[in-house]
């Protein structure tokens, strides 16, 4: 692992981790939205059974329509979780608990596992677009997850992410050169 203190070279850890916590959230927000949408599009067409369902023919799959309706009701649970561990991530960097963080990672990491599998699931029935975003979604994905980790193990081994912490360095480079001239004073 990489034991950086800074996201992307130059951002902060804990100010990345806030960032990479509200991005998710966003994400899971539109995905759990588009879902909701879909869902009731498809369940307002239901009287028409010679249809295809909306998603087979935006994504070019050919899928019946409980398939359709089992993997938005998938998408929608994952959604929901994924917005909820986001609030954790950001509330743990925030108030520095390491568990909630640590919440957020584990449950990154079972997305991009379901996102690899269903990238390789996708890619067994030849749609090679489709399983090619997946797998490249995932990959940059994990960056951002191994950005977390660093934090996590940082705050375990006893950084301070807290943004109302005052700067250690200086209190501690003070108490030093405080302690060196009350004992180098010399008595006659």
């Amino acid at each position: 692992m990489c034991w950086a203190e800074k996201c992307c070279y130059f951002i902060p850890g804990n100010i990345g981790c806030v960032v990479v916590g509200i991005c998710s959230f966003i994400l899971s927000a539109l995905l759990l939205a588009a879902s909701i949408t879909v869902y009731v599009t498809e369940l307002s067409t239901e009287a028409d059974m010679v249809h295809k369902p909306l998603i087979s023919e935006i994504l070019a799959l050919d899928l019946n329509v409980s398939s359709v309706r089992i993997l938005l009701w998938l998408l929608m649970i994952i959604a929901g979780l994924w917005m909820i561990f986001s609030c954790l991530l950001v509330v743990g960097i925030v108030k520095n608990l390491s568990s909630f963080v640590l919440c957020y990672f584990a449950y990154a990491t079972f997305v991009v596992i379901i996102c690899q599998l269903g990238a390789l699931l996708v890619l067994l029935a030849n749609y090679w677009k489709l399983s090619i975003v997946l797998f490249v979604a995932s990959a940059i994905y994990i960056h951002f997850i191994v950005v977390v980790h660093t934090v996590y193990n940082l705050m375990i081994r006893g950084k301070d992410f807290s943004f109302n912490r005052i700067d250690q360095d200086e209190e501690l480079l003070a108490d030093f050169f405080d302690e060196n001239t009350t004992s180098s004073t010399v008595t006659i």
